[in-house]
């Protein structure tokens, strides 16, 4: 009887002990003034990541699971507004007297660039662990949408942190239609000097509706600057090579892009990068590019220079030929060759500044035709060239094209007419 007795004791005195301990998780939190530790918080982090950091109601909770919850964060301004962040921590650090996060979420997040809002209702989930060694093992998905155009995100990733390092093993994203892959380091977490390098790759990209296939893009971030060096793509039968250098730390996110593509078939990259121009010339097209501007304002602020080659091509604008054809009547051989329009090369140099590109030796060679000349073409493809137009059979004719390539005029250039034959009276004086 008395060790039946002792049993009972027992039991009710280890009954009583786990209920006042749940009490006391249950009880305890709501007596830590969390508005005391709010400040020194706010202080601690804003030093640590050298951004100001603001956080809206702190509190804390053993139970069901222990986890600090913060109502709302903001770092760097706006340049992460989270709503309702927890953080979960691991019970064998808290009975060791040490605080160790076993993860992050949160939710109606907002995340902004120097030059303006990038992401918006974004969901974040991850779970971290220790790992062998030191350090953490971390995992978890993000989702949200681009604040322009609401493109839909959603990544996976897969990192080791250690010492203030995050080894990515693994991040898939998928943008709308393009799924990146990326692994990398990024080093100085929690500093004001964070750099990051990897490499990142997609098989399928559209960017600005020009289609990119098996994207390779090594990649390095140092000192507010954005450098892919090396970046290679397949472009309509063509292939890429160039760098890309952006400044992140301006809001204008200004850039330099050094670029050279060969092979590249020309209707269907005309056709997807300005739809007014398709159906207007083909062919095989080399390009070197040497250009800067200001990415947020890309197309007038643009500026640089463009060499472009296109061999055994066509001339595919029936307006186009037919009005070169009526200019050139007097030679039976051409008007019967423009017909077909087909060329061997087409080559110019442009200087691209304000919006416009001009060149002075745009040059045509055919079996039927040679152009010779310069002039302007703009962002909206509306062009204005003078040109030296020389039938195989018969003279030469100068000619003003203007209006658009799909719609042009052409007429004979009175101008250069009469300088020219002005030129020839003076040289026979």
């Amino acid at each position: 009887m008395a060790t039946h007795r002792w049993i009972r004791w027992s039991a009710w005195v280890l009954a009583g002990l786990v209920g006042a301990g749940l009490i006391a998780a249950w009880v305890g939190p709501r007596f830590v003034d969390t508005e005391r530790l709010r400040v020194p918080a706010e202080q601690a982090l804003s030093a640590r990541l050298g951004r100001p950091v603001r956080l809206e109601r702190l509190s804390i909770a053993l139970l069901p699971a222990p986890r600090l919850a913060v109502d709302r964060v903001e770092v760097g301004g706006k340049s992460l507004s989270a709503h309702d962040v927890v953080v979960p921590l691991a019970w064998g650090a808290l009975l060791a007297g040490r605080f160790r996060p076993a993860g992050l979420r949160f939710h109606e997040a907002t995340i902004e660039t120097p030059s303006g809002p990038l992401l918006s209702d974004v969901e974040l989930v991850a779970r971290a662990r220790p790992r062998t060694g030191g350090g953490f093992e971390v995992q978890g998905r993000l989702r949200g949408r681009t604040v322009r155009g609401g493109t839909p995100l959603e990544a996976r990733f897969d990192a080791a942190l250690v010492d203030g390092s995050a080894r990515v093993g693994a991040l898939d994203a998928r943008l709308g239609p393009t799924a990146v892959h990326v692994v990398g380091t990024v080093r100085g977490i929690g500093s004001a000097a964070v750099e990051a390098e990897g490499r990142a790759t997609a098989e399928r990209m559209i960017v600005a509706g020009v289609e990119l296939r098996a994207l390779d893009a090594p990649f390095r971030f140092a000192a507010d600057r954005a450098i892919l060096d090396g970046v290679r793509f397949e472009l309509y039968g063509g292939v890429q090579r160039g760098t890309l250098e952006i400044d992140t730390a301006d809001p204008r996110l200004p850039f330099r892009l050094r670029s050279r593509v060969d092979g590249a078939a020309v209707a269907p990259l005309l056709a997807a990068a300005e739809p007014s121009l398709a159906d207007t010339i083909d062919g095989t097209a080399s390009l070197e590019l040497d250009l800067q501007g200001d990415a947020t304002r890309a197309g007038r602020s643009t500026q640089g220079t463009a060499i472009v080659t296109i061999r055994d091509g066509r001339l595919a604008s029936a307006a186009l030929v037919g009005r070169l054809a009526e200019r050139l009547g007097s030679s039976a051989d051409a008007v019967g060759r423009l017909d077909a329009a087909e060329f061997e090369r087409l080559s110019a140099t442009f200087a691209v500044a304000h919006g416009m590109a001009t060149t002075r030796d745009l040059a045509l060679r055919s079996g039927w035709l040679d152009l010779d000349g310069g002039g302007t073409i703009g962002l909206d493809g509306r062009i204005d060239l003078h040109v030296q137009a020389s039938p195989s059979r018969g003279l030469a004719v100068p000619l003003r094209i203007r209006g658009t390539v799909g719609d042009p005029s052409v007429s004979v250039d009175v101008g250069a007419a009469l300088a020219g034959a002005l030129g020839k009276w003076l040289e026979s004086r």
